[in-house]
């Protein structure tokens, strides 16, 4: 057991973290995103940019024909993927965060590729550095909360949007 700490640099533990779980999946849109968190392409950027900064190769694998814009070999999502095209302002929840009215994302707008932009609905509820980031995933970990038992006062044919959860939590 040593008996000092050696600190990591955070970029080269970046690298090493995401070449340890088989690098990035280009994606036909040129996109990038972690072999084992596909709808993560904040991380494939961040990735990108620590190895030009250390100046070492990324490990990268071509999104293999056939396979409908995912890798065979990563994981799509906890649960089943949204396929729901999602409008700026509606509310969702993200695949991995907890199934709570607080974790409710707000949708910012979409690129023609399909990356979504979305913040924390009530950013004074998260951790601080999470407070003004803006997130970019595809839709597929982007869920309606109704589907977790998030029910808010609207019209449940219709889908949840930021002026009702601000009516109804704030």
């Amino acid at each position: 057991m040593p008996t000092e700490l050696v600190q990591q640099d955070a970029t080269q533990l970046l690298i090493d973290t995401v070449n340890a779980t088989g690098g990035l999946v280009s994606f036909a849109n040129g996109t990038y995103a972690p072999q084992r968190e596909p709808h993560r392409i904040d991380l494939g950027e961040a990735y990108l940019s620590a190895c030009a900064e250390k100046r070492v190769a990324p490990i990268v694998t071509p999104l293999k024909s056939g396979t409908r814009g995912r890798s065979s070999t990563v994981r799509h999502t906890i649960y089943e993927p949204n396929t729901t095209a999602w409008e700026p302002g509606a509310l969702v929840i993200h695949d991995d965060d907890a199934k709570r009215p607080d974790m409710l994302m707000v949708v910012l707008g979409s690129s023609k590729d399909g990356v979504y932009r979305t913040r924390y609905a009530f950013p004074n509820k998260q951790p601080k550095e999470w407070c003004k980031q803006i997130w970019r995933n595809t839709l597929e970990p982007l869920h309606d909360p109704r589907r977790f038992g998030i029910m808010l006062k609207s019209d449940p044919r219709t889908p949840l949007h930021l002026n009702t959860v601000r009516r109804v939590f704030v």
